[in-house]
């Protein structure tokens, strides 16, 4: 019962104390209600001013910015007039500025007084003002001007600038037109401006009212509405003095601020903006009126908060027991659902509060190991946890990760620790989250890695293209300085011969670095495509051997071949299998000295799959070699070695990488093995499909040989570059040719359709042309009703010059495919196949 009456006095007394807080509470509220919204009047009034001054300021910048202009551009036509002295063409400058000028009326006279445009005296209803002409004869380019009244009896700001060598001009602009151009009206509509002199004489009224209105001076209008002398002096006072400001007066029966400031001209001119108090104060009042609403509810939301707060207070007393019943549930659900073990641990008696239940699932020790120490096993793991948070008592949060070995677990691991103090009552805690963060340790150590990769990749392509530009500028120093010998030597035939092999030599050397290039990138963007052509082995091995016999001999370079086959009949990419070798021997030639050995060993091994042949292509030098280093990289894009022959050698840094990617999409691989200052070994092993044909021919030399005469041939050229188009009809008119062309897709279409059968004999097509492009084109001549529409060759002569490409041209109806640059045997070649 003690307990009982203990505490019902306690809540009568939690209970007086409630009221008197309330009260005191509501009496403060309404106190800072009231001081609150005298302040939003203030506040509300002073905003206002503001924002009529900020407009009264705008309408002065595009008054003054209108008088300005055209005081200066009357100024440019007196400098035109004056240098212009025939009055005709004075007329015509006159009638262009009026034509581009909005000024209501212009009239000019000349030196002697006579109009040459318009009539002065029908300008002003009492002629030009003397103080005019006066102030005109002082010198020339001086622009004075004033209001005044046009015949009609409307106000108008008048100009006159005198023009050099003797006349004058006179312009007018309406003041319905200056009103209208800086706003009759401001603020909702409700305001309204004058222009006035600093004696308060009325210079331009507002647009309500007309210039006959009683008042002419704006200190007889307010004295006349009964406003207070002082208060009408100082304002008048403020004007003459050039002020800026504002000021509540009494008129039109109303209350209305005023807002006043000088214009920015030579005349003492201010401008001043009437806008009626109740308009401005209209918001306000309705701030006022939300304001107290919200004062109000405000405070019975903040009393009833105070009510629930005391009350929850109470009531949180009786739950506290359930909430922390509640909370180690929650812990228990969060742990199970989370990577991270949570540690409660007490500061005063340095034990664990608690820990969550996942700690058996991420460090392998259970919770009641740590808590109860329940069959401990002193693991060193749990050993260093356990120091960790006893050493570890930071007076804010703090961050570390631990690399430890988890006995338990048998694991390294790396660990995320996160302390932070906090209070429970007057108790001072420690959360200690302790999270496994070794994948992402793992996975920011491979980014890190990426990243070197990728900047190593860049560094790499930033050498590349310092190389690119020297190995390019070299065969264009090439072609550029032998065409410039070649222009000074027009009749040295022996000279410009010279100079034109110099200048083709250094073009294939340009185009192979092009496509060394170009093929890398289509290799690393997975667009490579392999064709499958047949060919003989042998003659192909003969045809590689024929191209080097030169380069051989210009280095006196001793090559032999070995080759030791059974199947020569193969079917393949001839092409790309051809690059293969040419990057190889190309290699052995540039980095084999004077006098060296180079060897290719060809040896059929035993078939591995049933339709292939197995092989084993070998290229040794006895050149310069390589370091151990560079052999690890040496497939590497834009990668070459460093040295005085090397650096002195053309090259892109491509070619191995080429070599390996063909040799890996042809399903084979490749090997080098080198010594510096003994030579080099390649070594390539594919397999390449067979076929039951008979033997194959090689007829590339005998081709090379032939000469192709066209004469009586007529040929439909289809390039929209004039350049091309000029090289393709010289090349083809030179055997023989008649050569038409048009300049588009749709043209050749056209052109073809409309001529009779057997007029051309073939038509070469290029691709890439605007209307109509070349496959389209040739489509549309195979769909067509022409006689020759499916049997007229139809070659594509294009710089598109891959397998893919060959293969849209056949796709597309075409016989042929030449790439680009133009040569005149490829093309013949092609025609002679197809026709």
């Amino acid at each position: 019962m003690k307990n009982a009456d203990k505490n019902i006095k306690k809540y009568r007394s939690g209970k007086l104390v409630l009221m008197i807080a309330a009260i005191i509470f509501v009496v403060l509220a309404a106190g800072i209600s009231t001081n609150l919204v005298g302040r939003i009047r203030e506040r509300v009034r002073s905003t206002s001013v503001q924002v009529i001054s900020e407009l009264t300021d705008n309408k002065a910048k595009v008054l003054v910015d209108i008088l300005n202009e055209a005081e200066d551009d009357l100024l440019v036509l007196s400098r035109y007039l004056g240098e212009e002295k025939e009055t005709v063409r004075q007329v015509q400058i006159i009638d262009q500025f009026q034509a581009t000028h909005s000024l209501e009326a212009l009239a000019v006279q000349d030196a002697n007084g006579n109009d040459i445009y318009g009539n002065v005296d029908e300008m002003c209803m009492n002629g030009i003002p003397e103080e005019f002409d006066e102030a005109l004869d002082v010198g020339p380019l001086e622009a004075v001007w004033d209001t005044a009244l046009d015949l009609s009896g409307r106000r108008m700001v008048l100009f006159g600038v005198s023009i050099p060598g003797g006349g004058c001009i006179y312009g007018a602009l309406g003041a319905e037109s200056l009103e209208n151009a800086y706003g009759e009206t401001t603020y909702v509509d409700e305001g309204y401006s004058y222009i006035v002199k600093k004696d308060g004489d009325i210079v331009l009224p507002p647009v309500r009212y007309s210039y006959e209105q009683i008042y002419m001076n704006i200190e007889n209008l307010l004295k006349a509405n009964g406003n207070e002398k002082e208060k009408v002096n100082a304002f008048m006072k403020s004007l003459n003095s050039g002020d800026t400001g504002s000021v509540v007066f009494s008129f039109d029966g109303n209350e209305q601020l005023i807002c006043f400031e000088p214009l920015a001209l030579d005349k003492a001119w201010q401008i001043i903006t009437v806008v009626p108090l109740a308009a401005v104060e209209a918001d306000g009042h309705q701030i006022i009126r939300m304001s107290v609403y919200m004062a109000v509810c405000i405070v019975a939301a903040l009393a009833l908060v105070l009510i629930c707060g005391i009350a929850f207070f109470f009531f949180n007393q009786r739950k506290q027991k359930e909430n922390d019943k509640f909370l180690r549930r929650i812990y228990q659900a969060i742990s199970e659902n989370i990577d991270t073990v949570i540690f409660i641990l007490d500061d005063a008696s340095s034990t664990l509060d608690y820990v969550f239940e996942n700690s058996q699932r991420i460090l392998g020790i259970g919770a009641e190991e740590f808590i109860d120490q329940v069959e401990r096993i002193d693991h060193g793991f749990q050993v260093k946890l356990e120091e960790l948070m006893q050493m570890e008592r930071p007076k804010k949060w703090a961050e570390r990760e631990l690399q430890v070995y988890n006995d338990r677990m048998n694991q390294d691991m790396r660990l995320k620790v996160i302390s932070c103090p906090f209070y429970l009552g007057d108790s001072r805690k420690y959360i200690f989250s302790v999270t496994d963060v070794t994948e992402e340790y793992k996975s920011r150590e491979n980014i890190i890695a990426a990243v070197t990769a990728a900047e190593q990749a860049n560094a790499a392509k930033s050498q590349f293209l310092a190389n690119m530009s020297h190995d390019i500028r070299t065969p264009m120093n090439g072609i550029v300085g032998m065409t410039s010998i070649a222009m000074m030597n027009l009749d040295d035939r022996d000279r410009v011969e010279d100079c034109l092999k110099k200048i083709d030599l250094s073009s294939k050397m340009l185009l192979g670095l092009i496509n060394d290039v170009l093929d890398m990138s289509k290799i690393e963007s997975g667009k490579l495509v392999l064709s499958r052509e047949p060919f003989d082995l042998k003659d192909f091995l003969d045809n590689i051997e024929t191209v080097f016999q030169n380069q051989f001999h210009a280095k006196n370079q001793e090559f032999s071949m070995q080759v030791q086959i059974e199947h020569r009949e193969l079917s393949g990419d001839k092409t790309r299998l051809n690059q293969i070798f040419v990057n190889l021997l190309s290699n052995a030639v540039k980095f084999t000295p004077e006098n060296g050995k180079i060897t290719l060993l060809v040896q059929e091994l035993g078939q591995r799959h049933t339709g292939f042949a197995a092989y084993r292509f070998q290229v040794t030098d006895t050149g310069i070699g390589m370091e151990p280093e560079f052999l690890k990289r040496i497939f590497d894009p834009f990668e070459r070695a460093d040295g005085g022959i090397v650096n002195r050698t053309e090259g892109t840094g491509l070619g191995m990488a080429i070599t390996k990617n063909l040799v890996t999409a042809m399903g084979g691989q490749i090997s080098v093995e080198s010594k510096p200052g003994q030579g080099t070994t390649f070594c390539v092993e594919m397999e390449l499909a067979s076929q039951d044909t008979s033997r194959l021919e090689s007829s590339s030399i005998k081709e090379d040989q032939q000469y192709y005469d066209y004469s009586a041939k007529r040929f439909l050229l289809a390039e929209d570059n004039e350049l091309n188009r000029e090289i393709a009809v010289e090349l083809l008119g030179s055997r023989g040719a008649i050569v038409e062309w048009t300049e588009n897709g749709k043209e050749a279409v056209d052109r073809f359709v409309s001529r009779q059968e057997g007029y051309y004999d073939a038509i070469l097509m290029d691709i890439q042309m605007p209307v109509m492009n070349g496959y389209e084109a040739a489509q549309a001549i195979r769909a067509s009703d022409h006689p020759q529409a499916a049997s007229i060759p139809i070659i594509a002569m294009t710089a598109n010059a891959y397998v893919e490409d060959v293969k849209a041209a056949k796709d597309a109806g075409m016989n042929g495919h030449v790439a680009k640059p133009i040569d005149i045997d490829q093309i013949s070649r092609a025609l002679s196949e197809a026709m």
